[in-house]
Parts: structure tokens; C-alpha cells; sequence
């Protein structure tokens, strides 16, 4: 292991996360962690194209680093010069650069064929499933510095211009993000196992005889044949394929409940702190011991679930 030097000659830190969006959100405790211990410190982050926009103006964010952006990895890392990288999502290609242009400190994990380019090693098996994520996010500074803790507090912001531009663009539906609704988000990334759509659909047709609140559908556009399966569409708006990261971010913000399979926006509910019922199967490594929204409020259900189980979650957390 490289030698810990003084936490003031390190001033530049970069976190690769170059995955998905729960991925990368379930990274921000450690960056938390990161601007609390060295507070002095820039600190940026590397994602993929697809999850930038997320994290615009992003409080204790110096730098959103965008990898298709980049043409030369070991170019960038010279020119740059970080002092510390933390390799969150181990890429080989971006350690070799990291490793080619002498990074000062290099974390990443000890169980990759390339793992010979960091200099720190931490030896945890993820899949065990013994931590949640983001605590296994927050052990790769850890391993640095022992001091490092699992509280955490999300920062995102969101300005009333984005918030009349989703209105404006709603208004089309006859909808607007200060009514009362809840949203039903039934795509996945395919990371884990859903609940049947069948299920879902009929848990919508039973919550609207006793319920006039919205519903508001999100998705992949190529999922909008869910909403036909639906009885009654009066209070049902489909959203799929419609909304851009920052305006699913502001339309779960205002929100009454989220209800979702494992998958990313399931994580942006949990950041917002907002009421879930999430589906996880009890499999390793894809249940909510590694996987669960890290919200205040949720229940958790199996994908095997009965629609009348989620009814009445809906109702017990609605009645909070």
C-alpha cells in the first residue's frame, strides 16, 4: 500500500463511476465522506453521457466528468494530475491510464485481473451482499482513512425554471407536478427480477375505486403498451418516454409515493427521500441488503407479490 500522506497535499480527487444512474447515485455518500474529511479538496466525478444531466449543479460536485467526452484517457489523467482516484466501478482502460500517468493514489478493488495497477486494495467481495452499496462505496476511503463514516446527505437542486418548463410540457396531459399523484415506474434495467406487469396493472385498476389521486406512469417509450392494458384512464398519465433525467428527478420530487422494480430512478426516489414500495427479489447479489433506496419511508416487496399486498402498502404509506 502506498504510504497515507498529509491530507493537505491532496487536493485534487476524481471518482470513477462510469455505470448506471442507481450506481452513481449510491457513489454520492462517498463523496460526501470525501468533501468531509477534506474539505479542502476539488473533487470531481467521471460518469457516462447518460447520467450527467442528473447530476447538474450537484452541490458538493466541483466537476462533472463526462468519459465519452474524452479522446485520450492517459492524456487526460496527465493533464489534469489528480492526487488520489477512486476507482468506484473498476475499468480497465481508465486504470491503465490512472496507472500510465503515475497518479499519486490509486483505490480500487483487489479482485480484478488488472488490479496490479492501483496501489490500494480493498478486499471486499461485493456480491456477499454483507454491506449495502453505497457502504461498500464509502470502505474504498476508508481503507485511506479509517475515519470515515456511513451518514450521508444527498444534495441535489432543482430551480423553478426546470420546474415551469416540466409544467409547460405536462400541460398537454392536462397534469401539472403540484397535483396530488403517485408514480408507477414498471420498466427495469434488467439487473434483477420484476414484478409481473399483470400484477401491477391490476393493484392500478384496485387503487382507483377508492383513490382519485393521479397516476403517473415512467419508462422507456418502448414500454408505453403497459398503460393499455390499464381499465380506466381517467387519472392515468403516461409519461413514457417523455421526460428527460432532470424532469424525472423534479417529478418524483413532487410526488405522493414511488412505486418500482430495482432500477435506477427507484434510487433517485430513495435520494429524495420520498415514499417507496420497491420490488427485490431475496437473491444475492440482487436483493435490498445491497440494493434497497436509501429513503426513510418504504416498504419492500417480492417480485412474486400479490396485487392486493400493494394495495394495501400503498395505502398504509399514503395514510402517513
Amino acid at each position: 500500500m502506498a504510504p497515507i500522506p498529509d491530507k493537505n497535499s491532496i487536493k485534487k480527487i476524481l471518482v470513477v463511476r462510469t455505470d448506471r444512474i442507481g450506481d452513481v447515485i449510491l457513489t454520492l455518500p462517498l463523496i460526501y465522506q470525501i468533501k468531509k474529511i477534506l474539505p479542502h479538496a476539488n473533487v470531481s466525478i467521471l460518469v457516462s453521457q447518460n447520467v450527467a444531466e442528473l447530476l447538474y449543479d450537484y452541490e458538493i460536485i466541483d466537476e462533472v466528468i463526462i468519459l465519452e467526452n474524452i479522446k485520450n484517457l492517459k492524456m487526460f489523467f496527465k493533464r489534469i494530475c489528480y492526487d488520489l482516484v477512486i476507482n468506484a466501478f473498476p475499468v480497465f482502460d481508465i486504470s491503465r491510464a490512472e496507472y500510465l500517468s503515475k497518479v499519486p493514489l490509486r483505490i480500487g478493488t483487489a479482485y480484478r485481473w488488472y488490479s496490479f495497477l492501483y496501489n490500494i486494495k480493498i478486499h471486499e467481495h461485493r456480491k456477499e451482499c454483507l454491506l449495502h452499496e453505497y457502504q461498500y462505496n464509502v470502505n474504498l476511503l476508508k481503507k485511506l482513512y479509517p475515519e470515515a463514516g456511513y451518514d450521508f446527505k444527498y444534495s441535489f437542486k432543482i430551480n423553478e425554471t426546470e420546474e415551469s418548463l416540466l409544467n409547460e410540457k405536462l400541460q398537454k396531459y392536462l397534469f401539472n407536478i403540484n397535483d396530488e399523484y403517485i408514480i408507477i415506474h414498471p420498466s427495469s434495467g434488467g439487473s434483477s427480477i420484476d414484478v409481473s406487469e399483470d400484477v401491477l396493472v391490476d393493484f392500478i385498476n384496485k387503487f382507483q375505486k377508492n383513490n382519485n389521486i393521479k397516476i403517473a406512469i415512467t419508462g422507456k417509450i418502448s414500454e408505453k403498451n403497459f398503460n393499455s392494458k390499464i381499465e380506466n384512464k381517467n387519472n392515468i398519465i403516461d409519461l413514457s418516454g417523455e421526460l428527460n433525467l432532470r424532469e424525472l428527478l423534479i417529478l418524483i420530487n413532487n410526488s405522493k409515493l414511488f412505486i418500482a422494480n430495482s432500477t435506477g430512478p427507484i434510487h433517485i426516489a430513495g435520494a429524495l427521500n420520498k415514499k417507496i414500495i420497491g420490488f427485490y427479489p431475496e437473491q444475492k447479489p440482487m436483493n435490498e441488503t445491497r440494493w434497497g433506496p436509501l429513503n426513510e419511508s418504504k416498504i419492500i416487496l417480492r417480485p412474486d407479490v400479490a396485487s392486493d399486498q400493494i394495495l394495501n402498502s400503498a395505502n398504509n404509506l399514503l395514510a402517513k
